[in-house]
């Protein structure tokens, strides 16, 4: 758990997996115009933060593709939809070195206090 809030009228908490983290190169395609991204890791309607390990930027995407393949392009872990990558890079870079994890946020909770 990354926090957890204590609200006398709600809870949050705010829950991240450590346990499965890649690093690798991210690519980035025009698809739906969507913080959206293609994984050849994750099934879809993952939720993923992508940290741009060059300058820190961050996103969070939910993966609704597969690719790329690991076989043509063995350094990619993702390819970010357009929009979610000129959050974390310029897209004229073309590439940028991330770290890829699971990311799950809980929302507020009410609770009967």
């Amino acid at each position: 758990m990354r926090a957890a809030f204590h609200l006398p009228f709600a809870k949050l908490a705010v829950l991240q997996n450590d346990g499965i983290m890649h690093t690798g190169i991210a690519s980035w395609y025009r698809y739906k115009k969507c913080d959206c991204a293609a994984s050849p890791d994750y099934p879809k309607g993952t939720k993923l933060l992508v940290t741009n390990l060059d300058n820190g930027k961050q996103v969070v995407v939910t993966i609704n593709d597969f690719g790329p393949e690991r076989d043509i392009f063995p350094d990619r872990i993702i390819d970010l939809d357009l929009v979610a990558f000129e959050k974390i890079a310029n897209p004229k870079m073309g590439l940028a070195p991330v770290r890829v994890e699971p990311y799950e946020q809980v929302g507020v909770v009410a609770t009967n206090n």
